[in-house]
Protein backbone atom coordinates (compact mmCIF):
# COMPACT_ATOMS: atom_id res chain seq x y z
CA UNK A 1 0.00 0.00 0.00
CA UNK A 2 1.40 3.38 -1.03
CA UNK A 3 1.84 6.09 1.60
CA UNK A 4 0.75 9.68 1.14
CA UNK A 5 3.38 12.45 1.40
CA UNK A 6 2.01 13.34 4.84
CA UNK A 7 2.20 9.72 6.04
CA UNK A 8 5.70 9.40 4.64
CA UNK A 9 6.77 12.48 6.58
CA UNK A 10 5.34 11.03 9.80
CA UNK A 11 7.14 7.71 9.20
CA UNK A 12 10.45 9.48 8.53
CA UNK A 13 10.04 11.54 11.70
CA UNK A 14 9.29 8.38 13.72
CA UNK A 15 12.39 6.69 12.26
CA UNK A 16 14.55 9.69 13.19
CA UNK A 17 13.21 9.67 16.75
CA UNK A 18 13.80 5.94 17.07
CA UNK A 19 17.37 6.28 15.78
CA UNK A 20 18.12 8.95 18.39
CA UNK A 21 17.02 6.76 21.31
CA UNK A 22 19.53 5.05 23.58
CA UNK A 23 19.43 1.23 23.94
CA UNK A 24 17.98 1.72 27.44
CA UNK A 25 15.12 3.85 26.07
CA UNK A 26 14.37 1.30 23.35
CA UNK A 27 14.33 -1.52 25.93
CA UNK A 28 11.98 0.46 28.19
CA UNK A 29 9.56 1.10 25.31
CA UNK A 30 9.67 -2.58 24.31
CA UNK A 31 8.97 -3.65 27.89
CA UNK A 32 6.02 -1.26 28.08
CA UNK A 33 4.47 -2.66 24.90
CA UNK A 34 5.16 -6.25 25.98
CA UNK A 35 3.27 -5.60 29.20
CA UNK A 36 0.33 -4.07 27.33
CA UNK A 37 0.26 -6.97 24.86
CA UNK A 38 0.37 -9.58 27.62
CA UNK A 39 -2.33 -7.75 29.55
CA UNK A 40 -4.54 -8.05 26.48
CA UNK A 41 -3.70 -11.75 26.06
CA UNK A 42 -4.50 -12.50 29.70
CA UNK A 43 -7.86 -10.71 29.53
CA UNK A 44 -8.88 -12.22 26.18
CA UNK A 45 -7.81 -15.84 26.70
CA UNK A 46 -7.63 -16.39 30.45
CA UNK A 47 -10.28 -14.00 31.78
CA UNK A 48 -7.89 -12.33 34.24
CA UNK A 49 -7.75 -8.60 34.95
CA UNK A 50 -4.11 -8.33 36.00
CA UNK A 51 -2.65 -6.08 38.66
CA UNK A 52 0.72 -5.55 36.98
CA UNK A 53 2.27 -4.08 40.16
CA UNK A 54 2.16 -7.48 41.86
CA UNK A 55 5.43 -9.56 41.77
CA UNK A 56 3.46 -12.79 41.37
CA UNK A 57 1.67 -11.28 38.39
CA UNK A 58 5.05 -10.36 36.95
CA UNK A 59 6.02 -14.04 36.92
CA UNK A 60 2.71 -14.83 35.26
CA UNK A 61 3.29 -12.26 32.51
CA UNK A 62 6.77 -13.61 31.79
CA UNK A 63 5.37 -17.12 31.57
CA UNK A 64 2.88 -15.97 28.95
CA UNK A 65 5.79 -14.98 26.71
CA UNK A 66 6.77 -18.65 26.38
CA UNK A 67 3.48 -20.31 25.51
CA UNK A 68 5.27 -22.63 23.08
CA UNK A 69 7.32 -24.23 25.87
CA UNK A 70 6.56 -27.95 26.48
CA UNK A 71 6.13 -27.29 30.21
CA UNK A 72 3.92 -24.23 29.69
CA UNK A 73 0.61 -25.98 30.50
CA UNK A 74 1.82 -27.35 33.85
CA UNK A 75 3.58 -24.15 34.86
CA UNK A 76 0.62 -22.03 33.80
CA UNK A 77 -1.88 -24.10 35.77
CA UNK A 78 0.16 -23.96 38.98
CA UNK A 79 1.00 -20.27 38.68
CA UNK A 80 -2.54 -19.28 37.78
CA UNK A 81 -3.73 -20.99 40.98
CA UNK A 82 -1.16 -19.04 43.03
CA UNK A 83 -2.06 -15.76 41.33
CA UNK A 84 -5.79 -16.32 41.80
CA UNK A 85 -5.33 -17.06 45.52
CA UNK A 86 -3.28 -13.90 45.98
CA UNK A 87 -5.86 -11.79 44.13
CA UNK A 88 -8.75 -13.33 46.06
CA UNK A 89 -7.01 -12.57 49.37
CA UNK A 90 -6.40 -8.94 48.36
CA UNK A 91 -9.92 -8.53 46.96
CA UNK A 92 -11.47 -9.75 50.22
CA UNK A 93 -9.28 -7.33 52.22
CA UNK A 94 -10.27 -4.43 49.95
CA UNK A 95 -13.98 -5.34 50.11
CA UNK A 96 -13.77 -5.43 53.92
CA UNK A 97 -12.34 -1.90 53.95
CA UNK A 98 -15.06 -0.75 51.55
CA UNK A 99 -17.73 -2.12 53.90
CA UNK A 100 -16.10 -0.29 56.81
CA UNK A 101 -16.14 2.97 54.87
CA UNK A 102 -19.65 2.49 53.51
CA UNK A 103 -18.47 2.27 49.90
CA UNK A 104 -20.74 0.39 47.50
CA UNK A 105 -18.92 -1.84 45.04
CA UNK A 106 -20.02 -1.53 41.45
CA UNK A 107 -21.03 2.11 41.82
CA UNK A 108 -18.96 5.27 41.53
CA UNK A 109 -19.25 8.06 44.09
CA UNK A 110 -21.65 10.92 43.35
CA UNK A 111 -18.79 13.30 42.48
CA UNK A 112 -17.18 10.78 40.10
CA UNK A 113 -20.53 10.09 38.42
CA UNK A 114 -21.03 13.83 37.84
CA UNK A 115 -17.66 14.12 36.12
CA UNK A 116 -18.21 10.99 34.02
CA UNK A 117 -21.53 12.39 32.78
CA UNK A 118 -19.85 15.67 31.82
CA UNK A 119 -17.02 13.88 30.02
CA UNK A 120 -19.48 11.69 28.12
CA UNK A 121 -21.68 14.67 27.19
CA UNK A 122 -18.72 16.68 25.90
CA UNK A 123 -16.72 13.82 24.35
CA UNK A 124 -17.52 14.89 20.79
CA UNK A 125 -16.62 18.53 21.42
CA UNK A 126 -13.68 19.63 19.26
CA UNK A 127 -12.31 22.16 21.73
CA UNK A 128 -10.50 21.01 24.88
CA UNK A 129 -12.05 23.93 26.81
CA UNK A 130 -14.97 26.31 26.80
CA UNK A 131 -13.80 29.79 27.81
CA UNK A 132 -15.37 32.78 29.55
CA UNK A 133 -14.52 35.80 31.70
CA UNK A 134 -15.92 36.05 35.22
CA UNK A 135 -15.28 37.95 38.44
CA UNK A 136 -14.50 35.33 41.07
CA UNK A 137 -12.95 34.98 44.53
CA UNK A 138 -9.61 33.31 43.92
CA UNK A 139 -7.41 32.37 46.89
CA UNK A 140 -9.30 34.89 49.06
CA UNK A 141 -9.08 37.74 46.51
CA UNK A 142 -11.79 39.02 44.15
CA UNK A 143 -10.43 39.11 40.61
CA UNK A 144 -11.56 39.30 36.99
CA UNK A 145 -10.60 35.90 35.60
CA UNK A 146 -10.26 33.88 32.44
CA UNK A 147 -12.11 30.60 33.00
CA UNK A 148 -11.27 27.54 30.87
CA UNK A 149 -13.62 24.60 31.57
CA UNK A 150 -12.52 21.06 30.65
CA UNK A 151 -14.74 18.42 29.06
CA UNK A 152 -15.17 16.98 32.55
CA UNK A 153 -16.55 20.28 33.84
CA UNK A 154 -13.45 21.38 35.80
CA UNK A 155 -12.99 25.18 35.61
CA UNK A 156 -9.34 26.27 35.41
CA UNK A 157 -9.35 29.84 36.68
CA UNK A 158 -6.59 32.40 36.06
CA UNK A 159 -6.89 36.12 36.90
CA UNK A 160 -6.52 38.32 33.80
CA UNK A 161 -3.86 40.36 35.63
CA UNK A 162 -1.80 37.23 36.36
CA UNK A 163 1.89 37.73 35.46
CA UNK A 164 4.03 35.48 37.69
CA UNK A 165 2.21 32.21 37.03
CA UNK A 166 3.70 29.96 34.37
CA UNK A 167 1.02 27.28 34.15
CA UNK A 168 -1.59 27.38 31.39
CA UNK A 169 -4.83 25.37 31.15
CA UNK A 170 -3.32 23.14 28.43
CA UNK A 171 -0.66 21.95 30.88
CA UNK A 172 -3.31 20.12 32.92
CA UNK A 173 -4.94 18.01 30.21
CA UNK A 174 -2.45 15.11 30.27
CA UNK A 175 -2.04 14.78 34.07
CA UNK A 176 -5.80 15.05 34.64
CA UNK A 177 -6.40 12.19 32.21
CA UNK A 178 -4.00 9.99 34.21
CA UNK A 179 -5.83 10.41 37.53
CA UNK A 180 -8.28 7.64 38.54
CA UNK A 181 -11.85 8.91 38.13
CA UNK A 182 -12.52 8.78 41.89
CA UNK A 183 -9.52 11.07 42.42
CA UNK A 184 -10.19 13.33 39.44
CA UNK A 185 -13.82 13.59 40.48
CA UNK A 186 -12.87 15.34 43.74
CA UNK A 187 -11.74 18.37 41.73
CA UNK A 188 -14.24 21.22 41.66
CA UNK A 189 -11.83 23.86 40.39
CA UNK A 190 -8.18 24.64 39.65
CA UNK A 191 -6.98 28.17 40.48
CA UNK A 192 -3.76 29.64 39.02
CA UNK A 193 -2.57 32.75 40.89
CA UNK A 194 0.56 34.92 40.91
CA UNK A 195 0.90 35.50 44.65
CA UNK A 196 2.19 33.36 47.48
CA UNK A 197 -0.05 31.48 49.88
CA UNK A 198 -0.93 33.91 52.70
CA UNK A 199 -0.96 30.96 55.14
CA UNK A 200 2.71 30.07 54.51
CA UNK A 201 3.84 31.74 57.76
CA UNK A 202 1.54 29.40 59.71
CA UNK A 203 2.76 26.26 57.90
CA UNK A 204 6.42 27.17 58.46
CA UNK A 205 5.72 26.84 62.17
CA UNK A 206 3.82 23.58 61.78
CA UNK A 207 5.91 21.66 59.23
CA UNK A 208 9.59 20.76 59.32
CA UNK A 209 11.78 22.32 56.59
CA UNK A 210 8.75 24.02 55.03
CA UNK A 211 9.59 26.93 52.71
CA UNK A 212 6.40 27.83 50.83
CA UNK A 213 3.28 26.31 49.31
CA UNK A 214 3.56 25.20 45.71
CA UNK A 215 -0.11 24.21 45.70
CA UNK A 216 -2.91 23.53 48.19
CA UNK A 217 -6.04 21.37 48.19
CA UNK A 218 -8.59 19.80 50.52
CA UNK A 219 -11.82 21.67 49.87
CA UNK A 220 -12.32 20.58 46.27
CA UNK A 221 -10.26 23.44 44.83
CA UNK A 222 -6.57 23.02 44.02
CA UNK A 223 -4.70 26.33 43.99
CA UNK A 224 -1.29 26.75 42.32
CA UNK A 225 0.67 29.71 43.66
CA UNK A 226 3.24 32.04 42.13
CA UNK A 227 6.04 30.34 40.18
CA UNK A 228 8.66 30.93 37.49
CA UNK A 229 8.99 29.06 34.20
CA UNK A 230 12.03 27.20 35.54
CA UNK A 231 10.16 26.16 38.69
CA UNK A 232 7.13 25.03 36.71
CA UNK A 233 9.29 23.02 34.31
CA UNK A 234 10.98 21.25 37.22
CA UNK A 235 7.69 20.30 38.86
CA UNK A 236 5.76 17.16 37.87
CA UNK A 237 2.09 18.15 37.62
CA UNK A 238 0.89 14.55 37.97
CA UNK A 239 2.67 14.27 41.34
CA UNK A 240 1.24 17.58 42.53
CA UNK A 241 -2.32 16.96 41.31
CA UNK A 242 -2.49 13.44 42.75
CA UNK A 243 -1.20 14.77 46.10
CA UNK A 244 -3.63 17.71 46.27
CA UNK A 245 -6.57 15.61 45.06
CA UNK A 246 -5.53 13.18 47.79
CA UNK A 247 -6.31 15.94 50.30
CA UNK A 248 -9.72 16.33 48.63
CA UNK A 249 -10.31 12.56 48.87
CA UNK A 250 -9.22 12.54 52.52
CA UNK A 251 -11.79 15.23 53.28
CA UNK A 252 -14.55 13.65 51.15
CA UNK A 253 -14.41 10.38 53.09
CA UNK A 254 -13.75 11.93 56.50
CA UNK A 255 -17.33 12.66 57.52
CA UNK A 256 -17.11 15.78 59.66
CA UNK A 257 -13.30 15.54 59.75
CA UNK A 258 -10.54 13.80 57.80
CA UNK A 259 -10.23 10.11 57.01
CA UNK A 260 -6.51 10.24 57.81
CA UNK A 261 -7.30 11.26 61.40
CA UNK A 262 -9.56 8.23 61.90
CA UNK A 263 -8.83 4.78 63.28
CA UNK A 264 -8.67 2.97 59.93
CA UNK A 265 -5.77 5.11 58.62
CA UNK A 266 -4.00 5.28 61.97
CA UNK A 267 -4.12 1.47 62.23
CA UNK A 268 -2.75 1.15 58.69
CA UNK A 269 0.14 3.49 59.51
CA UNK A 270 0.98 1.47 62.61
CA UNK A 271 0.82 -1.86 60.76
CA UNK A 272 2.99 -0.57 57.91
CA UNK A 273 5.56 0.76 60.39
CA UNK A 274 5.92 -2.73 61.85
CA UNK A 275 6.58 -4.09 58.35
CA UNK A 276 8.90 -1.41 56.98
CA UNK A 277 10.09 0.49 60.11
CA UNK A 278 9.16 3.68 58.23
CA UNK A 279 6.99 6.31 59.88
CA UNK A 280 5.57 7.78 56.67
CA UNK A 281 5.54 7.10 52.93
CA UNK A 282 7.76 10.16 52.28
CA UNK A 283 9.83 12.57 54.33
CA UNK A 284 7.18 15.25 53.78
CA UNK A 285 4.49 12.82 54.92
CA UNK A 286 6.03 12.82 58.42
CA UNK A 287 4.56 16.29 58.99
CA UNK A 288 1.00 15.01 59.55
CA UNK A 289 -1.40 12.13 58.76
CA UNK A 290 -3.00 14.48 56.17
CA UNK A 291 0.28 14.75 54.23
CA UNK A 292 0.96 11.03 54.65
CA UNK A 293 -2.45 10.25 53.12
CA UNK A 294 -1.96 12.71 50.25
CA UNK A 295 1.50 11.33 49.45
CA UNK A 296 0.07 7.79 49.59
CA UNK A 297 -2.40 8.84 46.87
CA UNK A 298 0.49 10.34 44.91
CA UNK A 299 2.47 7.08 45.16
CA UNK A 300 -0.59 5.01 44.23
CA UNK A 301 -0.83 6.98 40.98
CA UNK A 302 2.88 7.35 40.17
CA UNK A 303 4.57 4.30 41.74
CA UNK A 304 1.94 1.77 42.91
CA UNK A 305 4.42 -1.12 43.21
CA UNK A 306 6.43 0.82 45.82
CA UNK A 307 3.32 1.69 47.83
CA UNK A 308 2.07 -1.91 47.67
CA UNK A 309 5.35 -3.57 48.62
CA UNK A 310 6.43 -1.16 51.37
CA UNK A 311 3.10 0.13 52.72
CA UNK A 312 0.57 -2.63 51.93
CA UNK A 313 -2.03 -1.52 54.47
CA UNK A 314 -2.14 2.02 53.13
CA UNK A 315 -2.25 0.59 49.59
CA UNK A 316 -5.38 -1.46 50.36
CA UNK A 317 -7.22 1.58 51.72
CA UNK A 318 -6.35 3.78 48.73
CA UNK A 319 -7.29 0.94 46.37
CA UNK A 320 -10.60 0.50 48.21
CA UNK A 321 -11.33 4.21 47.80
CA UNK A 322 -10.35 4.49 44.14
CA UNK A 323 -11.42 1.16 42.63
CA UNK A 324 -15.03 0.15 43.18
CA UNK A 325 -15.43 -2.47 40.45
Amino acid sequence: QQTTPKQKGILELAAERHASRTPEQVAAIQEKWNTRRLQGISEQFYGLNLDTTDPLTGRFLKLLMHTDSPSFADNFSALRTDVQKAWDTERKAVEKIQRQLGIKRGKHSAWAQTMLKEEKKNAARKEDFTTSKQTLTVAKKSKECNVSTTRGGIPIVKPTSCRSQSYKPDDFLAPLSQLPIELRGTLQRIDLVDWYNPDDAYWRKQYKNFTRSWATGGNGTVTFYRNTKAEAAANDLLYTLSHECGHNLDRKHGGSGWLSEGKIWQDAMAADKKKSSLEAVTEYGKNSPHEDFADSCMLYVTNPSKLKSTFPNRYKIIRALLHRY
